[in-house]
């Protein structure tokens, strides 16, 4: 549960930095630190794709935890949130500077808005928390 708020809170970070940084570049935010904060988190999003191949599920059929890393690991990449995670997590924006050999110019700052993909996430968190149902659909709509 701790792993998964902190996961939340980088991701409502993300909500808030990354259309800040398109719409008004990165020239207000020219920081050592925050670049190195900014690089952590992509590296504790890759860490929760490999965490979410550990973590196991309930059969919908069964309704028994499948405890398999095979199955699990099969589970989350097929039928799971890995494409989803894995796009997310991406560093497109870096990706098309390493491959280009240049600075990104304002036409493919854009690539770092596809991180929001990770909202979608939150979603499912806020599902598995042990709250009435009118709580849930209240932190959803926020």
């Amino acid at each position: 549960m701790r792993w998964d708020l902190l996961i939340i809170i980088l991701a409502l970070y993300n909500c808030i930095s990354i259309p800040y940084e398109v719409c008004y570049g990165s020239a207000f935010t020219e920081s050592v630190g925050l670049d190195v904060f900014e690089y952590s988190i992509e590296v504790l999003f890759f860490v929760d794709i490999l965490i979410n191949f550990r973590t196991t599920y309930v059969n919908p059929k069964t309704g028994d935890e499948v405890l398999s890393a095979w199955r699990v690991a099969f589970w989350y990449v097929f039928y799971g949130w890995f494409w989803v995670d894995l796009g997310a997590s991406l560093p497109l924006e870096l990706i098309v500077v390493v491959i280009l050999r240049k600075e990104l110019t304002g036409g493919l700052k854009f690539l770092g808005l596809l991180k929001l993909i990770w909202l979608l996430w939150l979603g499912r968190i806020i599902s598995y928390m042990k709250i009435k149902s009118n709580y849930k659909t209240g932190f959803k709509i926020v």
